[in-house]
């Protein structure tokens, strides 16, 4: 018997959820369904659990409802403004509780107004010889109630929570499959704020975030990231474009970004690197909409990978 099983990615946005599964047919994985379902209303940080749980609840049954959905294992991605990150310079030969101590009371000093005990921490350590400068840790912090209402919908729908992370970085899933020593630039866009990764393989090197107030704020905003990184040495060599992904986007602002970086866009297009079931239904989600779901099918993806 195969240990394999179909596996489910879903990308919650504050407007909609984004569902992809991929199955194991015949020693082979496929992209089985992908769909997605606006909430009937907007899902924020400060949504109350059983609110959260209702919305997410009924747009999930909305999906089901049109598909056949045949997994018991889930990897869920959030928006951006769901986590507080921040960055740290470490010292490689401290022990995890000494690194954990130290990451709890960094945060305590950049969120006074927070609780850390509240807080799931995930560190992603760069040493050295990977970073031009010293060693560091970006550091991802989750509510922990967040967490509790993922536990208890996953639950609800007989479903095995694998693992949370955030949009941008379940997006670029594909960039590190890549696995190879280049420079990877990544942007990713939602409705409140703009995100800059920069990998190097499956490395990430740097991470940053930034709010924009709208649409036109875009491309400067982009810029002011792009510049810090430039600023900071953390491109080792040239690059000469840089990979977009997320739900807000257009042709028109992918072009202004160009632009303004005076590099060239590369579209996430996730669906070209997965085989497509026989069974597959939903072909206007394969083309010019494909971009959008580069975090749900990294999620999916992740586990297979």
């Amino acid at each position: 018997m195969s240990i394999f099983a179909n596996q489910l990615g879903l990308n919650i946005t504050e407007e909609k959820l984004q569902l992809v599964e991929i199955a194991y047919n015949d020693n082979l994985f496929v992209l089985e369904n992908v769909e997605e379902e606006f909430f009937e209303e907007a899902l924020t940080f400060d949504t109350k659990e059983t609110k959260f749980i209702h919305i997410l609840q009924n747009t999930y049954n909305e999906i089901a409802l049109r598909s056949s959905i045949n997994t018991y294992k889930v990897s869920i991605s959030l928006p951006l403004n769901f986590f507080k990150i921040f960055e740290l310079p470490i010292d490689q030969n401290l022990k995890k509780k000494d690194l954990t101590e130290y990451i709890e009371w960094e945060f305590a000093q950049l969120f006074p107004s927070e609780l850390k005990d509240n807080f799931s921490f995930q560190p992603y350590i760069i040493d050295k010889k990977e970073s031009p400068s010293i060693s560091k840790a970006i550091v991802y912090a989750i509510s922990k109630p967040v967490l509790k209402v993922l536990h208890k919908f996953s639950v609800r729908n007989n479903l095995q929570l694998m693992s949370v992370d955030n949009a941008h970085i379940a997006s670029t899933s594909f960039l590190q499959i890549k696995n190879n020593s280049e420079n990877h630039l990544s942007i990713f866009l939602d409705s409140r704020k703009v995100s800059f990764a920069v990998l190097k393989g499956r490395q990430l090197l740097h991470y940053k975030q930034k709010e924009y107030k709208g649409i036109l704020d875009i491309p400067t905003t982009v810029k002011f990231l792009y510049d810090e990184i430039v600023k900071r040495d953390l491109i080792e060599t040239s690059i000469k474009n840089f990979f977009i992904s997320g739900n807000t986007l257009s042709q028109e602002l992918i072009n202004s970004l160009e632009k303004a970086l005076d590099l060239t866009a590369i579209s996430l297009t996730p669906f070209d690197q997965i085989s497509i079931s026989k069974n597959f239904k939903n072909d206007k989600f394969l083309n010019g909409n494909s971009t959008k779901f580069s975090a749900a099918a990294g999620m999916a993806i992740r586990l297979v990978s």
